[in-house]
């Protein structure tokens, strides 16, 4: 019961459930049966709270994704990456703050190409938010600056308009860059190896928010995840299918244990759980023909035993 509750919170993925779940799990005592399913299961919910925590960090929510890492049990094998994942995404936050600062202060002085080529360095800090938001908030900064400069000097000389329009620059350069990721993408995706997918994955999620290419690097990178999943997770799904031919009660649960690897969510999620569900109750009819054969085996007595004889009642010596 207790393995089934955490699962169902486990299922919803989201850190404060996922926590729950492993703290329920953890009380499991060791000589129980269950106990090493309970630890494997403590180990794979640690590295979703680990992944949960880079999608949030990705996400420009760094004090949050801190938060969530420091919910990874201190003994389970993902806690020996909490530290080096966070002293990676501080430092990879502080740099980029740096050089947004750093673009800011060369916008308010009108340095339009200063402020352009700094600004690009957002693009390869390592995390979505300041490559995709807070880039593309300056590139409109900058072009809103350029305008307001452009109207004031078609007021007085035409000979002080700026040489080139950054933004328009900025535009046209980030279509190419988007167009060639979304090949490269395509091209390595063509091989179908687990590597060169999450190449191509990694490749489609450069492509910016609001470029005319994102939808389309969108919808690849989703079919590419599910392919990816489908991989990873086959192997889960023929060696249980292969321990349930056996048809044994503790092949069943062996098999169970196999398929529920398979996390919420993913491609194989659905078929996981439909056959989990079919090869427990073939393990609970199972061992009701065990337990009608042990009843049969009984003698007569012993398998309709008697009520017990009622106690004679006594009175009271008056």
């Amino acid at each position: 019961m207790r393995l089934h509750c955490a699962e169902m919170l486990a299922s919803r993925d989201n850190p404060e459930d996922l926590t729950r779940a492993i703290a329920l799990v953890k009380s499991i005592p060791a000589e129980d049966p269950l106990a090493g399913k309970a630890n494997r299961l403590v180990e794979r919910w640690a590295e979703q709270i680990l992944q949960l925590g880079e999608t949030s960090f990705q996400a420009g929510e760094l004090e949050r994704a801190l938060a969530i890492v420091r919910e990874v049990p201190v003994t389970s094998a993902a806690y020996s990456q909490v530290q080096e994942r966070t002293e990676q995404w501080q430092s990879v936050w502080q740099k980029a703050e740096e050089i947004y600062q750093d673009s800011q202060k060369q916008l308010e002085r009108k340095e339009w190409t200063g402020t352009f080529g700094t600004a690009r360095q957002l693009l390869s800090v390592g995390n979505r938010y300041w490559e995709t938001v807070k880039y593309q908030e300056l590139m409109q900064r900058l072009e809103s600056a350029q305008a307001e400069q452009r109207s004031q000097t078609a007021r007085s000389k035409p000979k002080d308009k700026p040489n080139e329009d950054l933004f328009a620059r900025w535009q046209q350069e980030q279509r190419l860059s988007d167009a060639n990721r979304v090949a490269r993408a395509r091209a390595l995706a063509k091989s179908g190896s687990l590597a060169d997918l999450r190449a191509a994955i990694n490749e489609a999620d450069q492509v910016l928010y609001g470029t005319p290419q994102y939808e389309q690097a969108q919808q690849l990178a989703t079919a590419w995840r599910q392919q990816v999943e489908t991989m990873e997770d086959q192997e889960y799904l023929k060696r249980a299918t292969e321990l349930a031919a056996q048809g044994d009660a503790a092949s069943l649960q062996a098999a169970i244990d196999e398929a529920s690897q398979i996390l919420y969510g993913r491609a194989l999620y659905d078929e996981a759980r439909s056959r989990v569900e079919r090869w427990s109750e073939q393990r609970r009819q199972l061992e009701a023909q065990v337990q009608m054969r042990e009843l049969r085996a009984l003698p007569a007595s012993d398998r309709y035993p008697l009520p017990p004889s009622p106690q004679p009642v006594v009175s009271p010596v008056p």
